[in-house]
Parts: C-alpha cells; structure tokens; sequence
C-alpha cells in the first residue's frame, strides 16, 4: 500500500503498521505476523520523518497517538474528514459481509470520470480468479438502478445526521428545501423525508427537463417539482414514540388538569385552554398530539 498524506504537513508519509495486542510493532501489511500472529493482531497508523512534524512524535515504528485498530481499514478511516473526497487508489470504502457471503459497501457517493457526475452507489467486492491463479481482489460500483459505474477516481461516505461532533449544531433549523433552494444543488446529497432514504439532486442543463430537479434514491428517480417529495438537507428530528415508554403516573392517569397559575412549576409551561398539561408533570412525557409536535419542533430548534 501506498503512503498517506499527512494531514499537517501534507507530505506521503502515513502508512499502517501490523502490532500485536500489546502494541509491539511487527512490520508492514504482508508481513509473516500478519499472516500467522500468535499474540494477537492490531495495526496502527505511523508517521516517517522524525522532527520533520509534530504528528510524528515518537518514531516512525511507534503507533502514532499510542492507538491500536482492529483492522486496517479502521485505522486508514480515522484520517478521513467529513465531506473528504477519497480516491480509490488510496483506499476503498468498508465492506460488510451480507448473509449470502457477498461483500456490500454502505451507500455511497462517488465520482464517475467519464460523465463527471456524483453518483449515490454501493460498492462490492469480488475474489475471482481461474485455477492456478493468484487471487486478487475486484472492486465495482453499482448505481441507484443496479447498472455499474465505471471508472469511478473517488468515493466519499455519506453525511451523518448532525450531531454535538459534526459541525452541525443539533438545533439548527432543519425546513424542507425549496425548488429554488434545490437548482442550486445539482450533484448535491438530500434526504428525503417521505422515503427516509438519501439520495442526489440531479438537472439536466439542457432538453425538455432542463433546470428541473430529480431527487435520485436508490430505487426512484422523482421530479421533485411534480412529485412534490419533502427534502431535506439533512434528516429532520423525530421522536421514536414508541421507545419513549410512559412512567407510572401518566399511564395510570392518562389526563392532568390543574389550574396553572396555582402549580406552573408542574405545567412544564404547556397546557391547553381547558387547563389540560400537554406533558406527564412526572416523566416529561408527552400525552397529546400537540404535544408531541411541540416537543419536535423544539428539537429542531423552532
């Protein structure tokens, strides 16, 4: 495998190491331990060019931040940013085994050089090989409809939900996208509400569909601007109703009435005009349809 860039100093001076569980370093990938280990096996990323970076603080044998991995590819992973376009000569995407034994990627978004285009994809791997051959790995593309992508130079994974770690501030409003919002996101990932999928924005620049968006999922290609689906920017709040389970006040009571400007500390601020709490004074949990849609819109910070 090739060397790495570095994230501070930009130089090709990553690579992976193979360690035992005790953190003893063994040699690079290939090497006899990786293929026979008797205490264990780890791999961890280092840093060549001694002085040379202040990521490379102990020694290009040394796991760089003292962390182990359990395989390769969790490790070669920890040096990807958000958003960071990959090329597939550096890495792949991480597969998982499927119950029929085939090796699938997670979706994807990667970039076709023959038509120039983002894709959303799943990526597989294959071992073929005819008798006598030495086995070697096939990687292939797949679109939204089944058809393979070919000549596919970078990858990237998609976007998580927001979060306290992602740059993404968890209240930040969240309104369906616009169709003028959407023109300007040609190539660009959304989710979209109605199917609780990902997918891409796709315009035609010229013909009978020019400057309309698509939204392409895995399996619909929608005219947002006839069929109307809800997109998002990314995935709007939700509560699971079903997880949040009642306490043992609001499920034997069900209904609480009181006059809130003698207790508001157990109106939690919400009741209806018949002096109803909209939320358990107990658990915090709420007990109408209103409520519900209230507690939702605070979480998309509205």
């Amino acid at each position: 495998m090739a060397n790495m860039e570095c994230p501070i100093c930009k130089k090709r001076v990553l690579f992976v190491g193979v360690h035992d569980d005790e953190g003893n370093y063994h040699g690079l990938m290939g090497c006899e331990y990786e293929n026979a280990p008797w205490s264990g096996l780890s791999y961890a990323l280092h840093h060549d060019g001694w002085g040379d970076c202040p990521l490379c603080t102990d020694g290009a044998y040394s796991a760089m931040g003292g962390m182990l991995f359990d395989t390769a590819e969790d490790a070669i992973s920890s040096l990807l940013q958000p958003n960071e376009w990959v090329s597939v000569e550096e890495r792949r995407p991480k597969y998982n085994i499927r119950e029929d034994g085939e090796l699938v990627s997670s979706k994807i978004l990667c970039y076709c050089e023959t038509d120039k285009t983002v894709h959303l994809a799943v990526s597989r791997k294959f071992y073929t090989a005819r008798k006598g051959e030495i086995v070697h790995p096939v990687f292939r593309y797949y679109d939204e409809w089944g058809d393979e992508i070919e000549d596919v130079s970078h990858w990237m994974p998609l976007p998580a939900a927001p979060d306290k770690g992602n740059n993404v501030p968890i209240k930040a409003p969240n309104e369906p996208l616009t169709l003028e919002q959407l023109r300007e996101m040609d190539g660009q990932p959304v989710y979209c509400g109605d199917r609780k999928e990902w997918g891409i924005i796709h315009i035609d620049p010229d013909g009978p569909w020019a400057n309309v968006p698509f939204f392409r999922g895995v399996y619909c290609d929608l005219d947002v601007q006839h069929n109307g689906p809800t997109l998002y920017a990314y995935p709007p709040a939700h509560i699971d109703r079903e997880a949040w389970k009642s306490c043992k006040l609001c499920e034997k009571y069900k209904v609480f009435q009181f006059n809130a400007w003698e207790k508001p500390e157990m109106s939690l601020g919400n009741i209806d005009c018949m002096g109803t709490s909209l939320f358990c004074p107990h658990c915090g949990r709420p007990l109408t349809e209103q409520a519900w849609d209230e507690l939702e819109k605070r979480l998309r910070g509205m």
